[in-house]
């Protein structure tokens, strides 16, 4: 298991494109489990299978991220990963 802590936090675009197709192309060929904490759910939507999220401490939700966009859509609210993320950490109500 990989544990990355904000591993983009200051990085430009291209750096961090490179940086998630590099770690999770090869880690994924060794079938390496990533753990990313971050606080950008938007920025690592697409590499992840899973996700869990925690709000003062505890995990608030969790699962397969096609069964939290479906949850999500049945709802009838956004199936975008930060949306959800914004739901879970009780930030929605714009929404």
């Amino acid at each position: 298991m990989l544990l990355l802590d904000d591993p983009t936090l200051g990085l430009d675009v291209l750096a961090r494109r490179r940086l998630y197709t590099a770690v999770v192309e090869e880690l994924a060929a060794r079938a390496v489990t990533i753990l990313f904490a971050t606080h950008l759910p938007a920025e690592v939507e697409g590499v992840l299978t899973h996700a869990a999220f925690v709000a003062g401490g505890r995990i608030v939700a969790a699962g397969a991220l096609e069964d939290l966009k479906g949850e999500a859509e049945a709802a009838g609210r956004s199936a975008a990963l930060e949306d959800i993320a914004l739901h879970h950490w009780g930030g929605d109500h714009a929404a």
